[in-house]
C-alpha cells in the first residue's frame, strides 16, 4: 500500500514538475515587464491618446517611447502630461475577469475605419456599453458589426495587439490600452532636409539616421542625428532602444515593409527621441520623416503620433527601408 501511494506521489510530482518546466520555458508574445512602469498621455489626432511609456527595462516587447493609445474607461478622466504608475498586461490574457470583449477590441484595432473618434466610440461600445447621443457613425457601426461577426478572431495573428495599462491608483486614473506590434528585424537608412512647423518652403532642418535590428541581437543598432537650422538645436541618439518596421501596402518593393519607427535617448538632453518614417518609392521625393523629443514635436511631417501637420514629404533626400537583415 505504501509503495502504491509513493508511486502516485512521485507521478504527481513529475507531472507538476513538467507543468512548471513548460511554464518557465514558454515565452509567449508579448513579453511584458511585471514591475510598474510610467505612462504619460496627451490628446491625440489619429488615436485618442498619444501614450508614452517610461521606466521600461530592456529585453521586453515594449520599450520607452510613443504609442498609439485608446481609452477603455469612460468613467474617469486621465490627467494629461503627468506620469501615472501602471502595470502592463496582454489583452490575450487580461489580469482580471471582466465583460470586456478583448477579441472585438483587437479586431477593431486591426481593421480600422473612419477617423479617431469613430474608432474610439467603437471601442467604448465594447468596454462601456456606450452609444453616442446621435448614434454611431457609419464607420463606427461597421467596425462594431464586423467585430461581432468575427468572434473567433485570434488577436495573436494581427498586425497590432492591445496591451492593457492598468493603473496602480484605480480611483483617479483611466484604464487605457496601447497598440504594440510583433518584434520585427529590419534595416532603415535615410538623410535629407525637412520642414519645421509652418516653414514649408525652405529646408528648416537636416536629418540623418541608420537603424537595423539583426535577428540574432537582443536590441537594435543605429544612430539618429537632427539639426534645426533656425534654432540651432542638435539632437543625437547614439544607441537605439527600439525599431519597428511594418507593412501598410505592398508598394514598390519585393518585401512589403514601407513604414518604420525607432528611437533612443538624446545624448545631450537625456530625453527620449522618437522617429517615424515612410519609404514611398524612389527617388525619395514622396518619403516622410517625423521626429519627437520627449513626446513633443520637433520637425518633419506625417500622420503618425497624433501629428496635426499636413502630409508634406521631405524637402530633399531619401529614406530607404531595406530587406530585413539576417
Amino acid at each position: 500500500m505504501k509503495t502504491k501511494h509513493m508511486s502516485i506521489i512521485i507521478l504527481a510530482l513529475l507531472m507538476l514538475s513538467g507543468t512548471l518546466t513548460a511554464t518557465v520555458m514558454a515565452s509567449p508574445w508579448p513579453k511584458l515587464p511585471s514591475m510598474t512602469v510610467q505612462l504619460t498621455v496627451e490628446d491625440g489626432m489619429i488615436s485618442y491618446f498619444m501614450s508614452t511609456l517610461s521606466g521600461v527595462p530592456a529585453h521586453f516587447d515594449v520599450y520607452n517611447g510613443l504609442y498609439l493609445g485608446w481609452c477603455v474607461d469612460r468613467s474617469v478622466r486621465m490627467v494629461r502630461s503627468e506620469a501615472h504608475d501602471v502595470i502592463l498586461y496582454s489583452s490575450i490574457s487580461p489580469p482580471v475577469s471582466s465583460d470586456i470583449n478583448w477579441i472585438a477590441i483587437n479586431y477593431i484595432l486591426n481593421h480600422k475605419q473612419g477617423d479617431m473618434m469613430d474608432i474610439q466610440n467603437a471601442i467604448w461600445h465594447f468596454t462601456d456599453n456606450y452609444t453616442p447621443s446621435g448614434g454611431f457613425s457609419e464607420a463606427a457601426q461597421a467596425m462594431i458589426d464586423a467585430a461581432d461577426a468575427n468572434p473567433t478572431y485570434d488577436p495573436a495573428t494581427g498586425t497590432v495587439l492591445a496591451v492593457i495599462c492598468l493603473p496602480e491608483d484605480r480611483s483617479g486614473v483611466q484604464n487605457s490600452i496601447i497598440e504594440i506590434s510583433p518584434r520585427k528585424t529590419g534595416k532603415v537608412t535615410g538623410g535629407g532636409q525637412c520642414i519645421v512647423g509652418d516653414n514649408k518652403e525652405i529646408p528648416s532642418a537636416s536629418f540623418g539616421f541608420n537603424a537595423m535590428w539583426f535577428s540574432r541581437n537582443p536590441t537594435p543598432n543605429g544612430e539618429i542625428n537632427y539639426v534645426d537650422h533656425i534654432t540651432g538645436q542638435h539632437v543625437h541618439v547614439h544607441e537605439l532602444t527600439y525599431l519597428e518596421v511594418w507593412q501598410d501596402a505592398p508598394g514598390n518593393k519585393p518585401w512589403p515593409m514601407q513604414k518604420a519607427k525607432f528611437g533612443g535617448l538624446d545624448v545631450y538632453s537625456g530625453l527620449m527621441v522618437d522617429v517615424y518614417v515612410e519609404d514611398n518609392g524612389e527617388p525619395g521625393k514622396n518619403d516622410k520623416f517625423l521626429i519627437f523629443l520627449d513626446g513633443a514635436y520637433l520637425g518633419g511631417s506625417g500622420d503618425y503620433f497624433g501629428s496635426v501637420l499636413t502630409e508634406d514629404p521631405i524637402l530633399a533626400g531619401n529614406i530607404q527601408i531595406h530587406k530585413p537583415p539576417k
